[in-house]
């Protein structure tokens, strides 16, 4: 997993995108779950998925489709789990 976030304005910011790409290494995964404790603070507000396209030494191509919320559910607190 890589994860990175970024601030909407500094200072003062009043929101954080983060972008954390998993299985980058393209194992087959069953319901792959990605999970977060959010700091003191913080609260979820949404979440878009995307598929990675990966060149064949692991790294990141390009970032490809994004994913129909009905090929992944989210819980109240921003846990992703990807079907299938």
């Amino acid at each position: 997993i890589d994860k990175q976030g970024h601030f909407d304005r500094t200072p003062n910011p009043s929101a954080i995108t983060w972008t954390v790409d998993i299985n980058q290494a393209m194992k087959d995964q069953t319901n792959p779950t990605v999970t977060e404790t959010w700091p003191t603070g913080n609260t979820f507000k949404s979440v878009k998925v995307y598929e990675l396209v990966m060149n064949l030494d692991g790294t990141i191509k390009e970032v490809g489709r994004e994913l129909s919320p009905d090929e992944y559910t989210v819980d109240k607190n921003g846990n992703v789990t990807i079907k299938g």
